[in-house]
């Protein structure tokens, strides 16, 4: 190749960048965050796009401990750490148009799960905010057990519940009828923690090690999911990132 073609060929993919760049700076900029001022917790809405919508699904994230923080300023220090807030600012969190994650910021750690009649106000307050939405409950390490409590009284205002992990507490009843439920853990947690949630599934054995360790599935008729990814503990709230989350919301019914 002479040494003009290989300028013309530069020059050409060149062009064909520049014609790209808006196209990926919108992809990177396709989700938005805003701090809210709030008691009992300050908290983050990440909505899709430039505009606050009215979504049909709302995601209420706890974050687990050392996460925790006294200001509406420090809920920055959350796209630190593997989290939604983290993930809309790297532009890899994959949010619908009718989607929005809420997301608290508690002001000592274990904080979601020792303030429980707090948590189900907070809850109950967003579910007010958007009556005609979906609320989905998630939660990871701490927050993940704070989830569990809400899911042991049958939290009215909530749809669908997402344990990261965490943990059940002995004064949690067995989630034996439940249903829109996912687990999911990193590929280094103990086996014993996943097999807290062994009875939401009816066709596996979680506590089988070779199985529980590494396996992913949906079962459709109760929509409740499981899943070992390839992460640490505390890098588990990738389950965002994952088209299985994604799929499992989708089929989340009122309850």
């Amino acid at each position: 190749m002479t040494l003009g073609k290989r300028i013309k060929r530069c020059l050409s993919l060149l062009c064909c960048l520049i014609c790209l760049m808006p196209l990926l700076t919108t992809a990177a900029m396709a989700v938005s965050d805003v701090s809210v001022d709030s008691e009992p917790w300050d908290y983050l809405y990440i909505y899709p796009n430039d505009e606050v919508v009215t979504p049909n699904i709302v995601i209420i994230y706890l974050h687990g401990s050392n996460n925790s923080g006294y200001s509406v300023e420090s809920l920055q220090n959350l796209a630190r750490v593997d989290h939604p807030l983290k993930y809309a600012r790297e532009g890899t969190l994959p949010l619908p148009d009718d989607t929005i994650f809420i997301c608290p910021q508690s002001r000592a750690d274990g904080e979601f799960g020792n303030k429980r009649d707090k948590l189900s106000d907070f809850i109950h307050e967003i579910a007010q905010m958007f009556p005609d939405a979906l609320i989905v409950l998630a939660g990871h390490s701490s927050g993940c057990i704070a989830v569990t409590h809400m899911a042991n009284i049958d939290h009215p205002d909530v749809d669908g519940y997402v344990f990261i992990g965490g943990i059940k507490t002995a004064n949690c009843k067995l989630l034996t009828d439940y249903t829109n439920c996912l687990v999911t853990y990193g590929n280094e947690s103990w086996l014993s923690k996943r097999s807290d949630f062994a009875e939401l599934f009816d066709s596996v054995d979680l506590t089988d090690k070779e199985f529980g360790k590494n396996c992913s599935f949906l079962e459709e008729d109760r929509n409740n999911a499981y899943l070992v990814g390839p992460w640490t503990h505390g890098a588990a709230p990738k389950i965002f990132l994952e088209d299985l989350f994604w799929e499992w919301l989708n089929n989340i019914s009122y309850n």
